[in-house]
């Protein structure tokens, strides 16, 4: 992999802010591909050490960063539509000729050569940005979303079950992480009490 980034930066860096995110869900605010990459990122990072992960934490926080990228060009692809009728492979392969040019074959190196443990964990962690994301819709009033918070609910649980390590001990970090993550998110926020 190339570390020494080959287009540093360039204004199309900044295009991750302007791309929004669940384009088919009414909700009330809207989140950018930036924000659900910074989130993917952090989530990826505490989710490697809830579970012990001994990887390449540089390879795995660069491919969670840019692990939608691919979204500056052909935007966010709703997930239904996505499951069933997008051709990932058929996709990347036109897709990254835009995106070598757009950001250099480093991002391409980054993305390709991700682990599949890499690969899984960003999985996780994207999943459960989806989760977050939906449980503060809810909580602003929102009750269209609860239907899709169930099914967001689901592929978390479902990609946790594949993460690595020993599937006792992923089973016990997700009871004592995940499992009431509705509870956890919906706690009132701590505030700097004013001293005076």
């Amino acid at each position: 992999m190339t570390y020494t980034p080959v287009k540093p930066f360039a204004q199309s860096w900044r295009d991750m802010a302007h791309i929004p995110r669940w384009v088919i869900l009414r909700k009330n605010r809207q989140q950018n591909l930036a924000e659900h990459s910074y989130y993917v990122t952090l989530y990826a990072d505490q989710v490697a050490r809830l579970i012990g992960w001994r990887g390449n934490y540089g390879d795995l926080m660069r491919y969670a960063l840019l692990h939608d990228i691919d979204e500056t060009i052909t935007g966010d692809i709703p997930g239904p539509a996505k499951r069933a009728a997008w051709d990932k492979t058929r996709a990347e392969e036109r897709i990254e000729r835009v995106m070598t040019a757009k950001y250099g074959l480093d991002v391409i190196d980054a993305r390709s050569s991700a682990t599949r443990e890499v690969r899984t964990i960003v999985s996780v962690a994207d999943a459960l940005d989806e989760v977050c994301y939906l449980l503060e819709e809810i909580m602003s009033g929102n009750t269209w979303v609860h239907t899709v918070y169930g099914e967001a609910f689901d592929r978390l649980a479902s990609r946790w079950q594949c993460l690595p390590g020993d599937p006792d001990f992923i089973e016990e970090v997700w009871h004592k992480h995940i499992s009431d993550l509705h509870a956890e998110q919906t706690k009132p926020p701590v505030l700097l009490e004013d001293m005076l």
